[in-house]
């Protein structure tokens, strides 16, 4: 685990892949679409895992933070950032060891982030 990160998953008990199926829980509780996760962990010394999903609208962009907000605060893990909520075209939502990022579809297609970082292993949640 990346310790400089400012949060240890060991902290609240849970490992890295059950916080993971939470977050993918939040993100089809309100329908978002295409979840990556990408582990980074020896790519990066300052991130272990990358989530990159998609909503349809800023809106629901919005919602499917919210609800990755709400499931991992219920598991007492509180975000460190989160940022492009206003617009809600990209959310970002920073937890230190991982993040989320919530996109419109052009968005990401256009950013390409799965590419960028592509060193990174992919996940199965």
């Amino acid at each position: 685990m990346n310790e400089s990160a400012g949060f240890d998953l060991k902290d609240v008990n849970l490992t890295l892949r059950d916080t993971l199926a939470v977050i993918a829980e939040a993100v089809s509780d309100k329908k978002g679409t295409e979840p990556v996760f990408l582990d980074l962990r020896g790519v990066v010394d300052y991130l272990d895992v990358i989530c990159i999903t998609s909503g349809e609208t800023s809106l629901q962009n919005r919602a499917v933070a919210d609800r990755v907000v709400e499931r991992l605060k219920n598991c007492d893990i509180i975000p460190l950032s989160l940022q492009g909520y206003e617009d809600g075209s990209w959310i970002l939502l920073d937890y230190g060891a991982f993040v989320v990022h919530v996109m419109l579809p052009e968005l990401r297609s256009f950013y390409r982030l799965e590419e960028l970082w592509s060193e990174g292993r992919l996940i199965t949640v």
